[in-house]
């Protein structure tokens, strides 16, 4: 019984070794990196109108953001922009109020929603935009742009950043390659 606890014991001992062993790193591997970057125009405009409309009445409110963002859409449309391009969202109505130092008194009702407009990037399609929204009687509007990639490049990149960052990793693999067996 002794000899059959130390020949399992012996055997384990062999098991946990040659498992270690296993792990143990191999000591002349080399674990590269390679890094790239990539300067990238982006070729998407986001380009937002937040309109609004107040009344003393809640529907008339309503009814009047709506007439305006009817309005809103004709003239995005007559700029050669196509409802596809066109989200409308954010739609909120908030009841204001007039302060004075001893009550508050209800003013009215204002509706508030946004068109976002999203488009391949022209600089002379934006300037049309940000002129007709900065034109007097159009002041009730606030405007917000941004530019942004569109999946379509953002994958086109990555691929290209892939690609750079591996022949970089190959590029410093073959130094120290040719270095080792000076």
């Amino acid at each position: 019984m002794y000899m059959k606890t130390i020949l399992l014991s012996l055997a384990l001992t062999v098991l946990v070794q040659i498992g270690l062993v296993a792990q143990t790193p191999d000591k002349s591997t080399i674990h590269l990196t390679g890094e790239a970057e990539v300067k990238v125009s982006p070729d998407v405009v986001v380009f937002s109108l937040h309109a609004f409309a107040v009344d003393k009445l809640l529907n008339q409110s309503v009814k009047k953001l709506n007439d305006e963002t009817a309005a809103l859409i004709t003239l995005l449309e007559q700029m050669g922009f196509t409802k596809q391009q066109m989200r409308i969202a954010g739609f909120a109505v908030q009841q204001e109020w007039e302060y004075t130092v001893s009550k508050s008194i209800p003013k009215g009702y204002r509706a508030t929603q946004t068109i976002t407009l999203r488009f391949d990037a022209d600089k002379d399609k934006l300037a049309k935009l940000i002129e007709a929204f900065a034109a007097e009687g159009r002041k009730q509007y606030n405007t917000f742009y941004s530019a942004e990639l569109s999946d379509k490049l953002k994958r086109e990149t990555e691929k290209k950043l892939i690609e750079l960052a591996m022949n970089r990793a190959r590029e410093n693999a073959a130094i120290i390659a040719t270095q080792a067996g000076q």
